[in-house]
């Protein structure tokens, strides 16, 4: 079943039952709702709980101006049905992952990037680490991953994590969908706490209540609960398991007042992700791509492109180089700490500054057609006053242009007699 929606701009996309590109799928044990719109290179959004496909919509409408964005609601959530014969079974992160790649398959799509937000986080972690050739790339906001480990149960954070353990209880869901008012007061204080401005999802809320008060809905949500107990309980009582990192491009988009997982707890991220690009959203809680996304406006959140508004930070490539570039010199400079504080210690410091910087020069990662040509190193009484002395630091000035990237290939085919 479809609603294939006209393009034009007469289109009511103002509610989740307005004209958006509905679809369903059949999979083992469920039918899959899934949203899709635009053309392009596909990605997939992948919501969180308590949340369904239409966390995503002030995204989706500018996003799908360059991409093809599909939209599903994950097994049990929103209009995604479990059939009776599946429901015994809890839905936990390799199922809905096999979901992803079934839809995927059916789309014909072989290859395909990944933005992501709380459940949906853990679903794209287990989609990539089975399937890493499927996926170009990896986008999350607020990520649980393996690396909180015990912090979960942290003495002054165990209280926020209540509800995963009222979640499971066999009488919740009852409780929770008795009326929509009891459903109300549970989601109104839920996502009212979780987000920076309690206000957030005032205008919205209705639409959460619809959702939730579906037949199997409250259910479908609470088993996800149920499902990862294993292994939230793992965590607690072994700590964060050593696991290979995630090879595949990945970049961080995390609130910084999100109450639940902690905005400091990115600590860990590069033992688990190669290379990964973090920032930090200021003024958003726990749903960052719904506080932070103007309706009609979204977020644009894919592409070889940042979230930054700085215009040197826009390309993933630039913050992926300067960022190993950074790491590097910080390990370089680690025995400059034991050294007395002397002028001659600066030009030591240059020097080794800028050999380290011919060397990515020589790899393809800086500008320039000889070495040193676009970039530069000062280590001086400029960059070091009295009060920098003083101190017992040494600053070390570095201005270099990383390299470009290719953000977008375009082929035109002409065919002649």
């Amino acid at each position: 079943m479809t609603n294939r929606a006209s393009q034009s701009n007469d289109r009511d996309l103002s509610r989740p039952d307005g004209d958006w590109n509905h679809h369903y799928l059949e999979v083992d044990g469920a039918r899959l709702h899934y949203v899709e719109e635009g053309q392009g290179m596909p990605i997939f959004l992948l919501h969180g709980w308590p949340e369904f496909w239409w966390t995503w919509h002030r995204n989706l409408t500018v996003l799908s101006k360059d991409f093809r964005v599909i939209v599903p609601d994950l097994r049990g959530f929103g209009q995604s049905e479990i059939a009776p014969s599946a429901a015994s079974v809890p839905t936990n992160a390799d199922m809905h992952a096999q979901d992803i790649i079934a839809l995927a398959d059916s789309l014909g799509i072989q290859r395909f990037g990944i933005v992501s937000h709380d459940v949906g986080a853990y679903v794209s972690q287990q989609l990539t680490r089975r399937w890493p050739e499927r996926v170009s790339g990896l986008f999350f906001f607020n990520a649980p991953y393996p690396g909180i480990g015990r912090r979960w149960v942290q003495a002054r954070h165990v209280q926020e994590i209540w509800y995963q353990t009222f979640n499971q209880q066999p009488w919740a869901a009852e409780l929770v969908g008795y009326d929509r008012n009891t459903c109300r007061l549970y989601f109104k204080n839920m996502l009212s706490h979780w987000a920076y401005d309690p206000d957030t999802f005032t205008e919205q809320l209705e639409h959460w209540i619809d959702n939730f008060m579906r037949p199997g809905n409250l259910e479908g949500g609470f088993a996800w609960y149920t499902a990862n107990h294993a292994s939230r309980i793992a965590l607690i009582e072994n700590g964060a398991p050593e696991l290979p990192k995630i090879p595949v491009p990945s970049q961080f988009f995390w609130g910084r007042h999100d109450p639940v997982i902690l905005s400091e707890w990115v600590d860990r991220l590069p033992d688990y992700f190669d290379n990964p690009i973090v920032e930090i959203a200021e003024k958003a809680g726990h749903f960052v791509h719904f506080e932070q996304a103007a309706a009609g406006r979204g977020l644009v959140v894919w592409g070889a492109r940042t979230l930054s508004q700085d215009e040197r930070w826009r390309q993933v490539t630039a913050r992926r180089i300067v960022s190993v570039i950074t790491e590097r010199l910080r390990r370089d400079a680690e025995w400059i700490v034991f050294e007395s504080m002397r002028p001659e210690l600066w030009q030591v410091a240059a020097r080794m500054v800028r050999s380290r910087l011919d060397g990515f020069w020589s790899a393809g990662m800086l500008t320039g057609d000889t070495a040193g040509a676009e970039y530069a190193v000062q280590c001086d009484e400029e960059t070091n006053p009295r009060a920098v002395v003083d101190r017992g630091e040494i600053h070390v000035s570095v201005r270099m242009r990383p390299v470009t990237a290719t953000e977008f290939v375009e082929i035109e085919l002409q065919l002649g007699r």
